[in-house]
């Protein structure tokens, strides 16, 4: 279990390494190499107890120390794979054979795995550790990273649906502000075409008759575009449609008012 499964700062924290060796002065040796690192670390003498150490406590990195095994080493780390809590670390494993592995079968374990062949090598054992907990580090920064961005990305479109679902609506709106009709005069002809710059804008237009040959023609275009010259249009066209049309200076004063 890494400490990504916890709600705990990586800043405070203190890579943890444990060791799974048959004997106390085996693991005490790998222990006091980790010390000189400044790595936490405990000690389990059997699969079984590795497991209950990691259900309950946080650790990056398992060290399998199985130098005087006769057991394969395939069975050993299937067996620590099976183990949901155990496996979700990475993991070193120290046997006497495993040059046939580095020949590729390894890549069968994943990539967190590390083949080391007994007798061990110290230096190359903590250059080992050192380089799977720096990657284990930015691969959690990685998924974290990734995880924000996901989210992000997540309610920039929401927010993207949105604005497309407003506009819609503020077109809607602004196309049934125009006249659906235009009167007809025995000698005139009305026409009328809106073309916004934008999807949506403060275009408005209106045509009436005043009185037996006497017409009214209104063209509004508010500064600006987008939904607040369409909600300044809506506004216009509503104080238009109360106001007496009789004259423009009634008309004006009255819309003013």
């Amino acid at each position: 279990m890494g400490i990504e499964d916890f709600n705990v700062d990586r800043e405070d924290y203190l890579d943890s390494v444990l060791v799974l060796s048959p004997t106390v002065e085996a693991g005490a040796e790998l222990g006091r190499l980790l010390e000189k690192r400044r790595y936490r670390w405990s000690h389990a003498e059997s699969l079984e107890e590795a497991a209950k150490v990691a259900a309950s406590e946080l650790f990056d990195l398992l060290v399998l120390d199985e130098r005087s095994s006769t057991v394969p080493i395939e069975d050993l780390l299937s067996r620590v794979q099976t183990d949901a809590a155990l496996s979700r670390s990475a993991i070193i494993a120290i046997h006497p054979t495993v040059s046939h592995l580095r020949r590729g079968e390894a890549s069968v374990f994943g990539e967190r795995v590390v083949l080391l062949e007994a007798p061990l090598e110290p230096s190359a054992f903590l250059v080992k550790v050192a380089t799977l907990l720096r990657l284990r580090k930015l691969k959690t920064e990685q998924a974290a990273f990734e995880s924000r961005i996901a989210s992000q990305n997540s309610e920039l479109r929401d927010l993207n649906n949105r604005f497309r679902r407003e506009l819609r609506e503020a077109k809607e709106i602004q196309q049934s502000l125009f006249p659906k009709s235009l009167p007809t005069a025995p000698y005139t002809r009305f026409g009328a075409c809106c073309m916004p710059l934008e999807a949506v804008g403060g275009d408005l237009y209106d045509i009436w008759k005043i009185d037996r040959g006497s017409y009214g023609l209104f063209i509004g275009d508010v500064t600006g575009h987008g939904l607040p010259a369409a909600f300044i249009g809506a506004m216009t066209k509503m104080a238009l449609a109360y106001a007496p049309k009789a004259s423009p200076d009634e008309m004006f004063a009255h819309m003013n008012d």
